[in-house]
């Protein structure tokens, strides 16, 4: 419920959004939302047995793309070499980076743009 809330919240800022990397921040944002008020307990999703690095690198020429195919990113794709919630993953993996930087959590940053997490690989 607590990632749900978070996404309909953040529709009322800057919205769900539609590139690569607004996706990524908005599932990103809504699992810290969860990890929060689940008392620290990660949800699976955000748990992809993927290397995060070699992702991100894969995923850095689409950040900036709506025709990015969200159901192989977030879903699973075995056509297209991802593991199911890739993209949960890498999005919680870069919104905890840059919360580590920047303080403050996902309630705080619900209206921040996605433009901002991009520096924190």
């Amino acid at each position: 419920m607590a990632h749900e809330l978070h996404h309909a919240r953040r529709w009322q800022g800057p919205g769900y959004g539609q590139t690569l990397l607004e996706v990524l921040v908005s599932e990103g944002l809504a699992q810290m939302n969860e990890l929060d008020e689940r008392g620290g307990q990660l949800p699976p999703y955000a748990q992809a047995d993927v290397d995060l690095e070699a992702l991100w690198t894969r995923a850095l020429p689409l950040l900036d793309r709506s025709d990015h195919r969200f159901e192989a990113w977030f879903y699973g794709s075995e056509a297209d070499g991802l593991t199911r919630w890739s993209g949960y993953s890498l999005g919680y993996e870069l919104v905890r980076r840059h919360l580590a930087r920047v303080g403050g959590n996902a309630a705080r940053h619900v209206h921040t743009g996605a433009g901002s997490f991009q520096t924190a690989w």
